[in-house]
């Protein structure tokens, strides 16, 4: 996988079983012309597993970050979606870690605004 000097990645990984049903859903809520595809969970499954499915094998692109996962590789963390829905949090405190941004430490646990007085700027 080509890296850029001084850049840091998060590669978000999910098991293969989910992805495969999330993309399934992804696609089959588009129009075919915008690439969906129909309503065929079996015959998404046969083209998921056969590598036939749009963008490829998903075990390819798997096996493409997976070696810098074992080298230790300080340029990329890895985290697992599992963890990151059991412990939001303490991904988060992961992810300010790793991209050396301490400042946002402060900004954990606070409420988020919602609604959408929360999308019309200050004045």
């Amino acid at each position: 996988m080509p890296k850029h000097p001084g850049c840091r990645y998060i590669y978000l990984y999910r098991n293969g079983e989910d992805v495969c049903a999330s993309f399934f859903h992804h696609l089959s809520n588009q129009e075919e012309e915008d690439g969906g595809i129909p309503d065929d969970f079996e015959a998404f499954l046969a083209a998921f597993l056969a590598g036939e499915a749009p963008f490829g094998k998903w075990a390819h692109h798997l096996q493409s970050w997976m070696p810098q996962r074992d080298a230790s590789d300080s340029q990329i963390l890895f985290v697992r979606y599992e963890d990151l829905v059991a412990d939001l949090e303490g991904q988060l405190l992961r992810f300010i870690a790793f991209l050396n941004l301490p400042q946002l430490r402060t900004e954990l646990g606070k409420p988020a605004p919602l609604g959408l007085e929360a999308l019309r700027p200050e004045t």
